[in-house]
């Protein structure tokens, strides 16, 4: 451990910078106080955490590869005790799955009450176009896709798929009235807009501390 690199700044005649160059290392025995067994043999027990921003599955893959090439080079047995990557990879599966089955039951029930196809696909469309748009925001203002992430995808469909249908309706009513259909589709959504924007934005603030 003494010997271990700190900084090494690649400088010709400056020797890098050792752990025994800032700290002195010493060999004490605290068997007394604690001792870890593992299917009972002695070992040595390490908690690694991983840094704020990175992604928990990605540094478990990393140190379990890294694990794989120790006991390759060394007679060390190397035996995970606990690894959360595994439980939020599941998390972060089901909500996928989750946001996509969401999405599916939107769809057939607005064919059952809209009755018309175009209007359904229309709205279809939108739902992965938004959560594209939506993705590609997070990954400019470095939000990751985590279980809060994406559980506020999967509230965003929901959201879109209420105000689609609003906005829908009240083009139907003006076009009923003899409206012509660019003219229903502008008014009928600039009718709305305001309704549809306020009824988002208390969502968005209810949410937003979160």
């Amino acid at each position: 451990l003494e010997e271990l690199v700190l900084l090494d700044v690649g400088l010709e005649g400056i020797e890098p910078i050792q752990l025994k160059d800032v700290a002195e290392v010493v060999l004490l025995n605290d068997a007394g106080e604690s001792y870890s067994k593992v299917n009972g043999n002695p070992a040595i027990m390490l908690s690694f955490e991983k840094q704020t921003g990175y992604s928990t599955g990605d540094v478990t893959d990393r140190l379990l590869k890294k694990f794989d090439f120790i006991e390759e080079q060394t007679d060390a047995n190397m035996a995970v005790l606990m690894d959360q990557g595994v439980y939020i990879d599941m998390l972060v599966e089901a909500v996928l799955q989750n946001i996509l089955i969401g999405a599916a039951l939107a769809i057939i029930i607005l064919i059952i009450f809209l009755k018309d196809l175009r209007s359904t696909f229309v709205i279809a469309c939108s739902i992965p176009l938004s959560v594209v748009f939506a993705i590609v925001l997070m990954y400019f203002t470095n939000i990751t896709l985590n279980l809060i992430s994406l559980s506020g995808l999967a509230l965003g469909i929901g959201m879109l798929v209420d105000n689609s249908i609003v906005v829908i309706e009240n083009i139907y009513r003006l076009r009923k009235e003899g409206y012509s259909a660019k003219k229903a589709a502008v008014e009928g959504a600039s009718g709305v807009g305001g309704a549809i924007i306020a009824s988002t934005l208390t969502t968005v603030c209810v949410f937003a501390p979160i």
